[in-house]
C-alpha cells in the first residue's frame, strides 16, 4: 500500500491546519486526565477533534513501505464500513472506543511548538497545548515528493498514532472533521513499548459472533425494511407469539405448554453456552436470517404483514414435521433439523410456495399435501444415476453437507419436485362430454 493510503498531502495538511485555526485560534489546547495503573507509564485520556489527529499525529502502518510500522496495514472495506455508519444517521453515531496516541514532549523550553502545564490545585490534569500557528509555518516550508507528500513527516509530528487507524480513517472519509473522538495519551512512549500496548490492545480481542450481533442489532431496532422484517420474523418464531411467559433456553419437559411456532427457541440468537437440558437449536439466526431474505420475500407478497410472512413460515415447517416425522424428532441420526436441513427446506420454498399461491395464500395441509405428493412419495431422488431415498438419513445425506454438496442436493430437489407435480397433474374431468 503506497504512501498516499495513510498519509496527507502538503496541500491537505496546510487545509486541515487552517481548519483548526479558523476554530481554536492559533493554539489548540488539550486537557489530560491522568490515569495511575500502577506502572511506570505516563498514561492520560482526553478528547480530540478527528481532524486533529491527522495534522498531529503520524500515522504508522506496517506495510512494504513500512517493515517497522505499529498498525495493521489499512483496509479500504473495513474503512467503508465505518464511514457509512458515521454518515448514515449522523444524530445517533457514536464512537466510544478511544483513539490511542503517544505524544512527545517539549523539546525544549524554548520549544515554540508544544508547552505542557499542570493546573492549580489539580495535579493529575495536564494542559498540552500546541501552537498551530508555528506548525502551519512549518508545514508550508516543507520539502514535497513528486506526488506532494511532504518528504520528512516525522520531523512534523507531534506523535504517533497507536491504535484506531481504520476508525480515523472512516471518519475522515465521511467528512466528519470536527467529530471529537476519546484519546488515551501515552507521554514520550519509548518505540518498543508502542509495539507492546497494541499487542495488549489487539492479541486477545475478538470479533463478536454473527449470531450475537444480530440479536445485538433487533435490539438495537437498526434494520430496515428486509432486514427489519426478516428480524422480527425470526425473532416471533423463536420465541412465541400467543405464550409471553415461555423464555429461552428452557429444557424440553418444562416447555410442555402448547406453543404457536415450531420453532420456538430452536433458534440460535444468544451467543452463550446452553443450558444442559435446553432444547436443541436447530440453526442459527445468522444463517436464518440469510435464508429468510434469499428465499421468503421474493416469493411472497409484499402487502402481506411480517405477522403473516412468520405464520406461513410456521405452517411451512410444521408441513415437513408431519410429512417426514421420524426425521423431525430426531437429530441424531437425520439431517432435517440441523443447519443442513433448514438450508434445504428454505431452499426449497420458493418451489414449494409458487405454485401453491396463485390468487391466495397457502395453508399448512396445502403444504402438507405437496410435500406427500412430491417429495414423500415413495419415489426416489436420482443423484445422478444413483437413486436415494428421501428419508433424511445422515449416513445418506450427510455426504452432502458442504456448501456445494447442498446446492447438489437442492437442484436435484427442485427437479425432482417439478417432475413429481406434473406428472401427479389433475385431468381434466370427462363428465359432460361427448
Amino acid at each position: 500500500m503506497s504512501k498516499k493510503h495513510y498519509s496527507k498531502t502538503k496541500t491537505e495538511h496546510i487545509t486541515l491546519l487552517k481548519g483548526l485555526i479558523n476554530r481554536f485560534g492559533d493554539f489548540y489546547e488539550m486537557i489530560l486526565q491522568k490515569i495511575d495503573q500502577e506502572n511506570n507509564f505516563s498514561m492520560y485520556t482526553g478528547k480530540m477533534s478527528v481532524d486533529a489527529t491527522f495534522t498531529l499525529i503520524k500515522r504508522l502502518p506496517r506495510d512494504y513501505e513500512n517493515l517497522d510500522g505499529v498498525q495493521r496495514a489499512l483496509k479500504l472495506p473495513k474503512i467503508n464500513s465505518i464511514k457509512k455508519l458515521a454518515t448514515e444517521d449522523p444524530a445517533i453515531y457514536s464512537q466510544p472506543n478511544s483513539v490511542v496516541i503517544s505524544l512527545g514532549k517539549p523539546n525544549s523550553p524554548e520549544d515554540q511548538i508544544v508547552s505542557i502545564r499542570t493546573i492549580h490545585n489539580f495535579p493529575d490534569l495536564l494542559v498540552y497545548k500546541i501552537n498551530l500557528k508555528q506548525m502551519l509555518q512549518r508545514v508550508e516550508v516543507a520539502e514535497v515528493d513528486s506526488l506532494g507528500y511532504i518528504i520528512n513527516e516525522k520531523e512534523l509530528f507531534l506523535g504517533t498514532l497507536i491504535d484506531a487507524h481504520h476508525r480515523l480513517e472512516g471518519l475522515f472519509a465521511g467528512e466528519r472533521f470536527t467529530f471529537e473522538v476519546p484519546i488515551t495519551v501515552y507521554l514520550d512512549l519509548p518505540r518498543k513499548e508502542i509495539y507492546r500496548v497494541f499487542i495488549n490492545i489487539n492479541k486477545y480481542q475478538e470479533k463478536p459472533s454473527n449470531v450475537h450481533t444480530l440479536a445485538i442489532e433487533q435490539e438495537a431496532g437498526i434494520f430496515a425494511d428486509e432486514d427489519e422484517q426478516s428480524k422480527r420474523i425470526i425473532g416471533m418464531l423463536n420465541s412465541d407469539m400467543d405464550n409471553p411467559n415461555l423464555y429461552l433456553g428452557m429444557d424440553e419437559k418444562s416447555a410442555n405448554q402448547p406453543q404457536w411456532s415450531i420453532l420456538f427457541d430452536r433458534i440460535k440468537t444468544v451467543d452463550a453456552k446452553r443450558p444442559s437440558k435446553a432444547r436443541k437449536i436447530y440453526v442459527t439466526n445468522s444463517t436464518f436470517d440469510k435464508l429468510i431474505k434469499d428465499n421468503l420475500f421474493d416469493v411472497v407478497s409484499k402487502e402481506l404483514s411480517v405477522n403473516r410472512k412468520a405464520e406461513i413460515l410456521n405452517d411451512y415447517f410444521i408441513a415437513w414435521s408431519k410429512c417426514f416425522t421420524g426425521a423431525w424428532q430426531d437429530s441424531k441420526d437425520h439431517v432435517l433439523v440441523k443447519s443442513m436441513g433448514f438450508q434445504i427446506m428454505m431452499k426449497l420454498f420458493p418451489t414449494i410456495y409458487a405454485p401453491l399461491s396463485y390468487g391466495r395464500v397457502p395453508t399448512q395441509h396445502d403444504f402438507i399435501d405437496f410435500i406427500k405428493r412430491t417429495l414423500n412419495n415413495g419415489e426416489p431422488l436420482m443423484m445422478g444415476d444413483t437413486p436415494i431415498d428421501i428419508e433424511w438419513d445422515s449416513n445418506t445425506f450427510g455426504g452432502y453437507s458442504s456448501g456445494k454438496g447442498i446446492g447438489q442436493i437442492v437442484k436435484a430437489l427442485k427437479q425432482h419436485i417439478n417432475s413429481q407435480a406434473q406428472s401427479q397433474a389433475p385431468t381434466p374431468s370427462l363428465v359432460g362430454m361427448p
